[in-house]
């Protein structure tokens, strides 16, 4: 076994003191550019699937209220709302997306008595727990639920601003 190593040191030995100055520093080049790269991968990776808060970054406006439990957004006993209104969403969802100037629009010009909620796949227990509730099939849904007759349902109209917040106010 120590015969195999000491040959194959005896070999790169040799390959190295054959190996020109611009050969060397072509190599060491190709080495701190392959782990800064490795460096980069891991750092982007952890970072892009990261959120500080629930609901993606970007999802949140002024209007917004942490989700911690179904029953948080389907019962108005400590809520001075009127209105509940969830999206649930996929982080990786182009849908999703383009949704989201309007979803922040709606929270920044809703009035004060409705609630906003949002819930994405880094919430995935308590996604999954809303979704097979309430027979979530796409993203991004939004879910409505008014103090008046407290049943959730489905938005199912345009995903325009004036329409969502027509459909709110009613």
């Amino acid at each position: 076994m120590s015969t195999k190593i000491e040959q194959f040191v005896s070999h790169y030995q040799t390959k190295l003191q054959d190996m020109s100055r611009s050969d060397f520093i072509t190599m060491i080049g190709i080495v701190i550019v392959v782990v800064f790269v490795i460096i980069f991968l891991i750092y982007d990776r952890g970072t892009r699937y990261t959120y500080s808060s629930p609901g993606m970054e970007g999802f949140v406006g002024s209007n917004y209220n942490v989700l911690s439990s179904v029953n948080e957004f389907s019962s108005f006993k400590e809520s001075d709302a009127n209105v509940h209104v969830l999206l649930i969403y996929d982080e990786n969802c182009g849908h999703c997306s383009r949704f989201k100037s309007t979803w922040l629009w709606l929270q920044e010009n809703a009035p004060s008595e409705m609630k906003f909620f949002a819930i994405g796949s880094n919430e995935s227990e308590l996604r999954q727990e809303i979704s097979s509730q309430f027979n979530v099939e796409g993203y991004p849904t939004v879910l409505i639920i008014k103090k008046s007759d407290e049943k959730v349902y489905e938005y199912m109209g345009a995903r325009s601003k004036d329409a969502i917040m027509t459909e709110l106010r009613n």
